[in-house]
């Protein structure tokens, strides 16, 4: 499905943003096909592995890939991770109001996306329950109709 929309995309290269990042698979296949891609992933050391496995596949950090260590929210918050040591973070989840070390800043998707893109071939959003926020700050994108696929 990716690869689909990648390739029908009318603006080249391709922009494939990837919230929930993870370890950064879908942003690599994304980018061997030839798309620009955006990350955000609110775990360092997940974020360091995204980093690695983009150079060591001889891709550009700043051209190919651009990553956020960030979590996605409808609002402007400090929050942090629970659980995000079990299964490499595969489970981690973001908690509001526990201050502390390892305090991440929320941002909405939109702005994340330069003001100036005309179209996101394929958005995937995975952030462990807080997927309807996550879309909801992506509203400004689908009320341009520039979102094409999102998953």
């Amino acid at each position: 499905m990716m690869a689909k929309a990648l390739s029908a995309s009318k603006v080249h290269p391709p922009l494939m943003v990837d919230v929930g990042s993870n370890q950064g698979l879908y942003a690599l296949v994304a980018m061997r096909i030839g798309a620009q891609v955006i990350a955000v992933e609110p775990q360092a050391r997940l974020c360091r592995l995204i980093n690695w496995s983009t150079l060591r596949n001889k891709f550009t950090i700043g051209k190919d890939l651009i990553l956020y260590q960030s979590a996605i929210l409808d609002t402007y918050d400090k929050v942090n991770m629970r659980n995000h040591n079990i299964n490499e973070g595969a489970i981690g989840t973001i908690v509001k109001g526990v201050s502390g070390r390892g305090q991440i800043q929320t941002h909405p998707i939109a702005d994340i996306v330069p003001q100036n893109a005309t179209e996101i071939a394929y958005m995937k959003v995975d952030v462990e329950g807080v997927e309807l926020a996550a879309l909801i700050s992506a509203v400004p994108l689908f009320k341009k109709r520039i979102v094409k696929t999102v998953v």
